[in-house]
């Protein structure tokens, strides 16, 4: 029995959260421990089994799951740089996390993002290398030497055309997992001279207890509202809730990043070749039922205008800034073969459109995630701040411009694109628009790719090793812990920091 007298269950490690890093987690320190009398490892997901749905497997209609019974479905607070727009941002509540309703794509970053790691957290184990003995190697180490920029296959995370999802490509034999169930808080006590995590609180009161560690893997988005209902955060902001401060910690949910896109819809000239994914010609077996891509084009944006951007939005900019220090990739561009959207234009996939995807993958806003209440209940109040800075908004404008540049005024884009379709509400852009017609689509337009991280950084709020800052027993294992922002989709990193985080504990 607990101390106040309610039961409870004894498990060596609890990990809360069951997306992909607290799933290779678990099963990682299942299959090193021995067994004992009682099971060692407890996995807790406030969603379900996702096996039994018959879209989860297919990677094309990965946006007909966004909104479904496994997508928590949040939404930011209205932006101010996106004209007061709420973005929607997806989050999984289902075994496997992200890798059930993402895209599968399998990119790894630039050598140099992983060095700002290492500089935040004063430990080489973040470092590219560091992190390379934990990835697959054909994939993570391939032939690019470290830097994405390019042109470069789109990997995807695959077997023929299902996606894998974290849950069935690490063995969950042996695990103890409690479904959807919510979790209230870690239970954080004093011991000696010291705050020590002794077990989980669910929201139905329950207790499971731990004798090693716990360790919070609920994402960037849901692990800030765990640590904070368990009393680890800003005083100011506990005491708003009612909630008292054990464990002061000013930078928790204070540094969330995010990639932000722009899609466009461009209708073919000639879609009777079957060059988009719905034709009847479409019959290219490596894209049915997979992600219907096969490049991904990373760039540079030039130090010209990007240090003067820079310098409008922080002081001191010099030329060892880590965004102009070497060629960086601060904007990715791919391609898909269906035009695929849930609003407005809502092109159908009849092998008549393609869509451009537009990121800025090395963003420099940073945003929050608050408590709407001290109930765990409650969705958590996102303020993305998309847009913020100048340097944001200026890399966004440069490669909108490029596409435009590469669809309307070249030959090869001109033979095979007779426009863009969009709603009336939006003015067509040029390669020519000005700063601000450019920006003003960004603003009617942007959204969220949904990779969310920072918000329990590395060196902030989290010891190298991952171990919260003044608590012991109690770990984070997820992308809240990027400290700074990877040229990348976020997967590749997040098995890695799993792998290497088995290492880190004892």
């Amino acid at each position: 029995m607990s101390p106040d007298g309610t039961s409870s269950n004894s498990y060596d490690y609890i990990i809360v959260g069951t997306g992909i890093a607290g799933s290779a987690l678990a099963s990682r320190l299942s299959q090193r421990r021995p067994r004992r009398p009682r099971r060692p490892v407890l996995l807790i997901n406030a969603g379900e089994e996702s096996k039994d749905k018959p879209l989860v497997p297919q990677l094309l209609v990965a946006l007909m799951l966004r909104g479904s019974e496994l997508d928590w479905e949040y939404e930011s607070t209205p932006q101010k740089h996106l004209g007061g727009r709420k973005v929607y941002e997806a989050a999984v509540k289902a075994l496997g996390g992200g890798s059930v309703i993402d895209y599968g794509l399998w990119t790894r970053g630039d050598r140099e993002d992983y060095e700002t790691w290492v500089k935040k957290s004063g430990d080489s184990k973040w470092s590219y290398d560091g992190l390379l003995p934990y990835s697959e190697p054909q994939v993570w180490a391939s032939a690019s030497g470290g830097t994405p920029l390019g042109v470069g296959d789109a990997i995807k995370c695959r077997s023929k055309v299902e996606r894998i999802i974290a849950t069935n490509a690490y063995s969950m034999k042996g695990i103890s997992i409690q479904t959807n169930t919510l979790v209230s808080r870690v239970v954080i006590e004093q011991q000696d001279d010291k705050k020590v995590a002794t077990g989980v609180e669910l929201a139905n009161g329950k207790i499971n207890n731990v004798q090693r560690e716990v360790v919070v893997s609920a994402g960037a988005l849901q692990t800030p509202p765990v640590l904070l209902l368990s009393c680890i955060g800003p005083r100011g902001d506990l005491a708003r809730h009612g909630i008292p401060q054990k464990v002061e910690s000013s930078k928790i949910a204070q540094s969330l990043f995010n990639h932000m896109n722009v899609k466009q819809f461009w209708k073919l000239r000639n879609p009777e070749i079957g060059a988009g994914v719905g034709s009847e010609k479409w019959d290219d077996l490596e894209y049915k039922g997979a992600n219907p891509q096969d490049f991904i084009v990373c760039q540079s944006i030039s130090k010209t205008g990007l240090e003067p951007a820079l310098a409008a939005d922080e002081d001191g900019v010099r030329d060892d800034h880590p965004f102009l220090n070497g060629l960086r990739c601060h904007v990715e561009t791919f391609i898909q073969y269906p035009a695929v959207n849930k609003e407005s234009p809502a092109p159908r996939p009849d092998g008549t459109h393609i869509q451009s995807v537009v990121l800025t993958v090395l963003p420099t806003s940073r945003a929050s995630v608050r408590l709407k209440s001290w109930s765990p209940e409650d969705i958590p109040l996102i303020d993305s701040n998309s847009y913020a800075t100048e340097a944001d908004s200026h890399n966004m404008r440069k490669n909108l411009t490029k596409v435009q540049q590469v669809f309307l005024d070249t030959a090869a884009g001109q033979q095979m694109i007779v426009g863009e379709t969009m709603t009336k509400e939006l003015m067509a852009l040029s390669s020519t628009s000005t700063d601000d017609e450019v920006d003003r689509r960004v603003q009617q337009t942007a959204q969220s790719i949904f990779h969310p991280a920072g918000t329990a950084a590395l060196g902030y709020v989290v010891h190298a090793d991952l171990k919260i800052i003044g608590v012991k027993g109690l770990r984070v294992c997820d992308a809240s812990i990027f400290p700074a922002p990877v040229a990348a989709h976020p997967m590749a990193a997040l098995y890695a920091i799993a792998e290497q985080t088995v290492e880190l504990i004892d």
